[in-house]
């Protein structure tokens, strides 16, 4: 007989989150939704994102991703497309399939979904790294892409090539 995983216990809540003022110019994320508020089922996020900040273009193995736009503009590459959205829009980003984006207004505000949870971990970890390389922004040197691409690579994430 093989025995059952423990299942996550699931509960129930509301979350409402303030943003606070901040004259930082970094990606910016307001959880809603943690692994642990969700069984590892999903991590929600409202994001505020900035032209320069983005994140390279990227392959998830473990998880998909959504982007549902609040405010500002962004335009998404997913494989071979490349995708406008504006407020309003719903983006849906599949596991495997290389994708990444740029900010086209000043900043955007948006609603980010993972899909199973668990990459809060990776995101604390790649915020240390930033801090201990002082890198803010692109352009990215080799030397700390390379360390980034094997951070990533712990979680199953593959950067593309700068």
């Amino acid at each position: 007989m093989t025995e059952q995983p423990a299942k996550r216990k699931m509960i129930p809540y509301t979350r409402s989150v303030h943003p606070v003022a901040t004259e930082s110019r970094s990606i910016q994320r307001l959880p809603l939704a943690t692994s642990a508020d969700t069984g590892g089922q999903l991590t929600c996020n409202e994001t505020l994102l900035y032209p320069g900040y983005e994140p390279p273009a990227h392959t998830h193995t473990r998880e998909d991703e959504s982007f549902y736009i609040l405010e500002g503009s962004l335009t998404f590459t997913v494989g071979a497309q490349t995708l406008s959205a504006a407020p309003g829009t719903f983006v849906w980003l599949p596991r495997t399939i290389q994708h990444g984006f740029t900010v086209d207004t000043n900043s955007a505000r948006v609603l980010i979904n993972i899909m199973p949870a668990n990459l809060e971990r990776y995101f604390e970890q790649m915020a240390q790294l930033f801090q201990s390389e002082h890198v803010v922004a692109r352009p990215y040197q080799p030397a700390f892409y390379q360390k980034w691409q094997e951070l990533s690579q712990q979680f199953g994430i593959t950067l593309a090539p700068l």
